[in-house]
């Protein structure tokens, strides 16, 4: 439950009660749990060690600009560190998770699928009940539960497709969201060493219609990439592995030549929104690159101050970065304008670590549960990093929450001992045979 509640509260804060507090509420269950396990002595995973001084660092950083700058709001502050930080919490609760059960991370390949599943029907059911229907309103306002669908300038267009917001409150969350199901599902699937029903396999198919309802480019651009790398790895594992990615690539040719096909209206311009990403990268990234000049020359030390800039900050007196600085919206624009270009590549270098701890956990538990996790959460953490060259997706912390609480395996120790191993290897055997010795 407590793994769930990135996603269970931001459904609660949409049709139950809109109000801030039931992220607040679900944080300290968050906080309350892990402070609870370490007293308890459960917590025995780190993060990599040269993230602990970094972060010292960080915290003087911050801390002395804070004084320098006058700033004095302690909201701000902790706002800005619920962004950056609060994803360790759900790492570490998600690494606890998947070590104290043997079948942890099917456990969360389900809940993922059962959230996919949900999020991709209420999107279809939004765009088939049309942008007038009731249940494209969010918070009793209609025009907030409806996203641009343009196609290319000279493209086809429809009246009545758009982007939903699904059971969340803004269509870019969907998107991010649905692209890290998405990922996570993918990564377990090829790498998990788990057998599954033909049907986890089938729903490969929702995935892809779940992120093409999103209408959400980035995710289609990033899950391209990412399935690029993944295909490499199988290819490597050997001839099978690969043969079981074609055979999934070509049920997604058929499956997007059947709606070509069935309904052209809609797959032509489903088609011309995605083509658009062609034309619309080298306009971001020359865009983005104007702005740096000036980043680097007013924000290269100093920042108006930790969280002054991340979402939602505008209720405590921050503003929006793009609005109020020349900035362009990204997460790297917005963490320079709020701690300084140095501040920055010192927050930077500390999620590059745990990329690193994860990579070193893959090779290190290729074909488990573990080494599946650990290979979601860094080409997730990859993709975030090129995302948020052009959108600020780390102030989205509904998605960060929940990547993290499913890729908390890359928390091991390098060398990882299966929970069933563990619990078998405690068992008293007969004769005195010592059961390690054929662990293997």
């Amino acid at each position: 439950m407590v793994l769930n509640l990135p996603l269970l509260s931001e459904v609660i804060r949409k049709y139950l009660l809109h109000d801030d507090m039931v992220f607040l509420s679900a944080d300290f269950i968050a906080a309350g749990t892990l402070l609870t396990l370490m007293v308890r002595g459960k917590i025995r995973f780190h993060l990599p060690l040269v993230f602990y001084p970094l972060l010292f660092l960080f915290i003087i950083w911050v801390s002395i600009q804070q004084a320098v700058n006058g700033g004095d709001s302690v909201l701000l502050f902790l706002l800005g560190g619920r962004a950056a930080f609060f994803p360790l919490v759900y790492l570490f609760l998600s690494a606890y998770f998947i070590s104290q059960f043997e079948d942890g991370v099917r456990q969360l390949f389900n809940v993922a699928t059962v959230w996919m599943l949900v999020a991709g029907a209420v999107g279809v059911l939004q765009i088939y009940l049309g942008p007038h229907d009731p249940i494209n309103a969010v918070w009793g306002k209609q025009g907030l539960g409806i996203g641009d669908y343009a196609g290319m300038s000279d493209g086809p267009t429809m009246i009545g497709v758009f982007r939903p917001t699904s059971i969340f409150t803004h269509t870019g969350k969907f998107g991010q969201v649905a692209f890290l199901l998405t990922l996570f599902r993918w990564a377990i699937l090829g790498f998990a060493g788990l057998k599954f029903r033909p049907w986890a396999y089938v729903l490969v198919l929702a995935d892809l219609l779940t992120i093409v309802v999103s209408g959400q480019r980035g995710a289609f651009v990033f899950l391209a990439m990412s399935a690029l790398v993944m295909a490499f790895l199988m290819a490597r594992k050997g001839r099978a592995a690969f043969l079981k990615f074609l055979l999934v690539a070509a049920a997604f040719g058929a499956f997007v030549a059947t709606v070509m096909v069935a309904l052209p209206q809609y797959g032509e311009v489903i088609l011309s929104r995605f083509e658009t990403v062609v034309q619309d990268i080298p306009f971001r990234l020359v865009t983005n690159l104007n702005h740096t000049g000036a980043i680097f020359q007013r924000y290269l030390f100093f920042g108006e101050g930790f969280g002054y800039f991340t979402l939602g900050a505008q209720s405590f007196g921050g503003k929006v970065v793009y609005l109020a600085t020349s900035a362009a919206e990204s997460s790297l624009s917005r963490i320079c304008c709020e701690v300084g270009v140095v501040g920055a590549i010192m927050l930077g270098a500390m999620w590059i670590s745990i990329m690193g701890r994860a990579v070193a956990m893959f090779r290190g538990s290729t074909g488990s549960g573990a080494g599946a996790s650990s290979l979601f959460y860094f080409l997730w953490l990859v993709s975030m990093f090129g995302w948020g060259y052009t959108h600020d997706v780390f102030s989205n912390t509904v998605a960060t929450f929940a990547a993290s609480a499913l890729g908390g395996a890359l928390l091991f120790p390098n060398v990882y001992t299966p929970p069933e191993m563990v619990r078998l290897n405690a068992e008293p055997t007969p004769q005195g045979f010592d059961l390690r010795s054929c662990a293997g």
